[in-house]
């Protein structure tokens, strides 16, 4: 049994000095994170200019489409 725990304390040891050596790993998440965030809002803006541009299309269009219904009653 005392066997296998070693190995076990081997790689917890390991991920213990790799953490101790980096501690810049806890706070980069935090700085990913701001930066996904800014990607997040930069396309959403751009997916709020492209949603207008094809609304627009969309009722110009629909506008066509009433005013051929129109023409097509009389």
């Amino acid at each position: 049994m005392s066997k296998r725990a070693i190995p076990w304390t081997k790689h917890f040891q390991a991920i213990e000095k790799h953490l101790d050596k980096n501690e810049k790993y806890f706070r980069l998440p935090e700085k990913k994170m701001a930066e996904w965030d800014a990607e997040k809002a930069a396309l959403e803006k751009e997916m709020d200019i492209w949603n207008k541009g094809f609304l627009n299309k969309i009722s110009a269009f629909e506008k066509l489409i009433h005013e051929l219904e129109k023409k097509m009653e009389k």
